[in-house]
């Protein structure tokens, strides 16, 4: 069982009668909400932005996230480690930190989205900081 996945299109019904999709890696089921499973990442992708280029309302970072699928991006993560001078240290990785660490993770599928949102980070307090490398590695995954 720990090997069968599914993946999930969310169609949300809106108060003005519209709906708006999303991706999901879980089924959230209430009474607003319609879950699609997908057998993959990519099938529940294509739907998605099929349905949007059919005039779905869908998030700007749900249509990114989308396409980094589809171009087979895997997930990337910004760790958020506290130092012992009580800033933060962001860093860039490929996995998820181990389970007993102390590490808060944030992570996308989209490089792109998770680049800005590691500068946005970065840029919002003074006691948040990372290497040269790693906001060149960030500044290059941008582009």
């Amino acid at each position: 069982m720990d090997e069968l996945h599914y993946y999930f299109v969310v169609k949300q019904d809106l108060l003005d009668g519209t709906f708006q999709l999303s991706l999901s890696s879980y089924a959230p089921f209430r009474d607003d909400r319609t879950t699609f499973p997908f057998d993959s990442e990519i099938d529940a992708a294509l739907y998605m932005l099929d349905e949007f280029r059919h005039g779905a309302i869908v998030s700007s970072n749900d249509v990114e996230i989308a396409k980094a699928i589809i171009r087979g991006e895997k997930p990337m993560f910004v760790y958020e480690e506290k130092q012992s001078d009580g800033t933060l240290l962001l860093s860039l990785h490929d996995s998820l930190p181990p389970e007993e660490s102390t590490i808060v993770a944030f992570g996308s599928r989209s490089a792109n989205l998770l680049a800005r949102f590691f500068m946005r980070r970065l840029h919002e307090n003074k006691r948040i900081r990372a290497t040269e490398e790693t906001i060149r590695q960030a500044q290059a995954l941008m582009d």
